[in-house]
């Protein structure tokens, strides 16, 4: 993930670059891939803090200019209130791979559906890109799926092929209302999420 041999990784060796939400879903998928839970859910800022934190001793995350304050939503929305999520992924820090089916990052992060209709497109993760950042825009619109594991919300298409949210709860799947625009380029993928109070 950091793109560093194990010999050059040290207590102090910064975490800084997995510290986004595709960061953290590659380390967290690491961890659970070892049987670890990670007990926290902040990125801790160096490698010595992530080794203390699965340890159990409190690893106190230092704000400074950079660090990503998330704003308090209003307690209550007017009537009629739109509530917009919008997330921009580039395509070439999704991990490469010769089969998206067994990759564990993808498994961990994707739906089975999405899967199928990702590998039959003539670029792959540009399609995995798009449906990353339409879930990352969710969370940003609606909070309330900020801990939902990713892999149970997933994007369908209608038959005109416009993207939709599925939510595969423990009861069934349900179609959210949530309104969903997805484009890609080249190099980036990007979504905007629209709901209504």
């Amino acid at each position: 993930m950091l793109m560093m041999s194990a010999d050059e990784l040290g207590p102090g060796t910064s975490l800084r670059s997995l510290d986004n939400s595709l960061g953290g879903a590659k380390l967290l998928l690491g961890l659970k891939h070892l049987g670890i839970t990670a007990p926290f859910k902040r990125i801790p800022p160096t490698f010595g803090d992530l080794q203390n934190s699965l340890a159990g001793v409190s690893v106190t995350t230092p704000v400074t200019a950079d660090t990503h304050i998330a704003a308090e939503q209003p307690a209550e929305l007017p009537p009629g209130a739109l509530r917009i999520g919008h997330d921009i992924q580039d395509i070439k820090s999704l991990p490469n791979s010769a089969d998206y089916w067994e990759h564990e990052f993808y498994q961990g992060c994707f739906g089975r559906t999405e899967l199928a209709y990702a590998v039959v497109q003539s670029e792959p993760k540009a399609h995995f890109a798009g449906f990353w950042a339409a879930k990352e825009a969710l969370r940003k619109c609606d909070p309330s799926f900020i801990d939902v594991d990713l892999s149970l919300l997933t994007i369908a298409h209608d038959t005109a092929g416009k993207p939709y949210f599925l939510y595969h709860r423990p009861g069934g799947v349900i179609r959210l209302p949530h309104a969903v625009s997805i484009s890609h380029s080249v190099d980036m993928a990007s979504a905007v999420v629209v709901a209504s109070k």
